[in-house]
């Protein structure tokens, strides 16, 4: 079977984790930004082969630029200078290691971008755009060689191809794409699709029983679509609740539509200890003086990876607040394996995907619901506003009479996140 993706978000990537259990599953995204996993196959992966290049993440003072100009290094990004006159912006790849480029602007001297170069895990320059009335006007993918193998034109949907010393022409990308499907699945395998707008025009020329997984937030209202893949017979998982409801309701309990979830690898049992962490670069916590006097017996643990303001240092005061300004990554994974709660107080930017990472740890996420940063991960329940602190306050409370209780509500965040067993999983896939 082959999984069809457009592109590789966080529902996705639950995706993947779950359907790679089965072993036999190829991934496939028709989009690319160089720094995918290895296994997943992409149109521009498979035909420019830039991923068999032997290098290492780019970091941002390697870039190779004019003799005598500069680079600037800043936290967030870095500039390319000529003295003082700013030549490129040095844009950081997210959620991966410190300052690894990911693409660079490069400017005029109105300072207006002329073209995009975009690098890969191994540091190769993969990709290039080029601009035209500040628009993007075509886009080349180079092999390892620096030879263009593919050209996109933004303007007119045409794609030019060169590939085994020949060159195709493609009016429009969907034509691309169906091309590089008939050579990825010469043996007619079913497919798995996510998105109906993009993928059904796509696998048509297969003749195969395909599976379609609704995913969370999926549009229902194209009936077109959807009436489409149940006369075809398709297999139909979805994974929303309500949206299972509707569909077993609009289509009178058809025997192929069926409850499907992700499997999630988690990194460790939650083991019931009164230690709470905090990840934050703001020292803005909401009602963090009254949880720590509301709750003398439990740490809590807050981490920076910035230097701490005067107003996070004072409550150094209370005995059972420990502070960790400048953190590393090394000691704030250290934190969350050894934490069983993560409270989801801080305000502004979150630390290190840390709500998720949390998730994965096991740890009983709490959440103040206006400055939540990652709901899907957090139950309804385990959130509290301005107007409810006191249903926090029970929940702790709660939580710590017996392992029985604190144990229920773990179950209760996995089951909100959608969660399912490998043997469910298996099951499901098998009677496809």
């Amino acid at each position: 079977m082959i999984l069809l993706l457009d592109d590789i978000n966080e529902n996705n990537e639950r995706l993947i984790e779950t359907l790679n259990i089965l072993n036999d599953i190829q991934i496939i995204s028709m989009n690319d930004n160089g720094f995918l996993l290895q296994e997943i196959i992409t149109p521009y992966k498979y035909f420019t082969k830039y991923d068999q290049y032997d290098g290492k993440p780019l970091f941002f003072n390697q870039l190779e630029i004019p003799d005598l100009w500069t680079i600037e290094g800043h936290v967030t990004h870095s500039y390319v200078k000529d003295n003082e006159q700013i030549r490129g912006k040095i844009y950081y790849q997210s959620d991966f290691k410190t300052r690894i480029i990911s693409h660079v602007d490069w400017f005029d001297n109105s300072m207006k971008v002329i073209h995009t170069d975009y690098y890969a895990i191994n540091g190769i320059k993969y990709a290039s755009a080029i601009y035209q009335n500040e628009k993007i006007s075509l886009i080349h993918y180079y092999n390892p060689e620096n030879k263009i193998i593919i050209t996109e034109n933004n303007e007119n949907g045409f794609v030019f191809l060169n590939h085994d010393n020949c060159q195709k022409f493609f009016y429009t990308r969907e034509s691309f794409h169906k091309y590089f499907l008939t050579q990825v699945n010469s043996n007619n395998e079913k497919f798995i699709i996510t998105n109906l707008n993009n993928q059904l025009n796509l696998i048509k020329q297969f003749n195969a029983k395909h599976i379609f997984i609704c995913q969370p937030n999926f549009n229902l209202d194209n009936h077109i679509y959807l009436d489409y893949i149940i006369k075809n017979d398709y297999q139909f998982m979805v994974i929303d609740d309500g949206a299972y409801e509707k569909l077993i309701n609009l289509y009178q309990n058809n025997r192929n539509i069926q409850k499907f979830g992700y499997v999630y690898h988690f990194r460790r049992e939650n083991h019931y200890k009164r230690k709470i962490l905090i990840l934050t670069n703001s020292d803005e916590l909401n009602n963090i003086e009254r949880f720590v006097e509301s709750f003398p017996g439990i740490e809590f643990n807050i981490a920076a990876q910035t230097n701490m303001s005067e107003k996070l240092l004072k409550l150094n005061e209370y005995k059972n607040v420990y502070l960790y300004s400048g953190a590393t990554l090394k000691k704030m994974t250290h934190l969350m394996y050894s934490c069983d709660i993560y409270l989801d107080i801080n305000k502004y930017d979150e630390i290190n995907d840390a709500v998720r990472s949390a998730f994965y740890c096991n740890l009983l996420i709490i959440a103040y619901k206006p400055w939540a940063h990652n709901k899907l991960y957090t139950a309804p329940e385990h959130m509290y506003s301005d107007d409810n602190f006191e249903r926090c306050e029970n929940l702790l409370n709660e939580l710590y009479k017996s392992k029985d209780n604190f144990n229920q509500h773990i179950k209760l965040q996995q089951s909100f996140a959608h969660g399912i067993s490998k043997n469910e999983l298996k099951e499901l896939i098998t009677n496809t």
